[in-house]
């Protein structure tokens, strides 16, 4: 299963928002540190290099959140009834859904390879940061959280804290290692492959609508039905209209050069097509058509609207244990060369409900590497 491109996009993009960083465990990072706001106890962290920043900013964040990135991410892969079963049985009925939808081990492990070596250094650095929290957690160092101890004394997960640990898919996360070793308490448990599965949650609970792609081929299978397909097509294409150039449609708009006009000569669509479109009479079945035609009749909607109803569920259920908060954003991208200062400029600018924790956490990082 490859990632669409969007998603990759959108991937690149919160990797950076949320790491800044990354490099071997052995890196001195003594230069990194770290000062808490009084009021609110929010940190605010420098760093020399991209890399120091990367791996405080996982310590820090992990300070704060470790509960909600172990619950997350337990929800993302499937893992829920492990950990938390005992207090909620229709967990499971949760995982199973996941995992039929899901990325496997290697899917995720392949989506951190295909990113620029400078933005896998970040997710890893990220990953040793929060490491690091659940070495200290475990030495004793730093106070334990309650869900902490339960995991590791009641459940005896405290090899296993996000589920990595066994091979749910096609193969054991090649990145998790048990406790010993390089990292004698803790293990190597937060890895790159729970990064993916953190962001590919997030993306697809709060980034992307669906639009409902059963639901939409049945549109177009009945209004060519009954309408031809010509002017089934066309009040299919009017109803679901894309703002985009190269997408003919029945009604240009004057105002906006291209929608409907030369750049709807996209490859692929005949300029015979488009023509004997615009006359409203069609010598040759659209593409489109063709290819609702190749789709045998069942009741794709039906099914859809019962996957759609065991995500709520889901959604539902992870929201009483805290996992899912509300949330809708928008978001500014300004390229380097319309920036003021030459840099780009990525700005995120969330709306929720209140609750806590949030699925937000302030953080505020600087890096001598700008």
């Amino acid at each position: 299963m490859q990632l669409p491109d969007p998603c990759a996009s959108i991937i690149r993009s919160i990797t950076l928002a949320l790491a800044i960083a990354l490099v071997a465990p052995t890196q001195a990072l003594a230069d990194a540190s770290t000062l808490r706001e009084p009021g609110f106890s929010l940190p605010h962290i420098y760093g020399d290099t991209d890399v120091e920043l990367a791996r405080e900013l996982g310590r820090e964040v992990a300070k704060d959140r470790l509960v909600q990135i172990i619950l997350v991410s337990r929800v993302g892969r499937g893992t829920l009834a492990q950990a938390f079963g005992s207090l909620d049985p229709g967990a499971l009925a949760d995982d199973i859904q996941v995992r039929r939808r899901g990325y496997t081990s290697s899917e995720l492990n392949d989506m951190y390879a295909k990113l620029p070596q400078a933005e896998q250094d970040l997710v890893l650095a990220y990953c040793e940061g929060v490491n690091d929290t659940i070495e200290a957690i475990y030495a004793g160092t730093l106070p334990e959280p309650l869900e902490i101890n339960l995991l590791r004394t009641l459940f005896g997960l405290g090899d296993d804290l996000f589920g990595n640990k066994t091979n749910i898919s096609d193969q054991v996360d090649p990145f998790y290692a048990p406790p010993g070793g390089a990292w004698p308490n803790a293990g190597f448990q937060m890895t790159p492959e729970v990064v993916m599965t953190l962001i590919v949650t997030l993306i697809r609970q709060f980034g992307i609508e669906s639009f409902n792609e059963a639901s939409r081929l049945a549109e177009l299978q009945q209004l060519s039905a009954i309408l031809g397909a010509t002017t089934g097509e066309q009040i299919w294409k009017d109803l679901n209209f894309l703002n985009d150039p190269l997408a003919p449609v029945t009604v240009p708009d004057p105002d906006t050069p291209g929608f409907g006009g030369p750049l709807a000569a996209a490859p692929g669509v005949s300029a015979t097509m488009l023509a004997s479109s615009e006359k409203g009479t069609q010598s040759e079945p659209s593409q489109l058509i063709a290819l609702a035609k190749r789709y045998p009749r069942y009741d794709y909607a039906s099914s859809e609207a019962r996957q759609q109803q065991a995500a709520e569920r889901r959604a539902e259920r992870a929201t009483r244990l805290g996992a899912w908060p509300k949330l809708g954003s928008y978001s500014w991208v300004i390229a380097a060369n319309r920036s003021a200062t030459g840099r780009p400029w990525l700005g995120g600018f969330p709306q929720m409900g209140i609750q806590t924790p949030s699925i937000m956490h302030f953080a505020e990082y600087q890096s001598g590497e700008g």
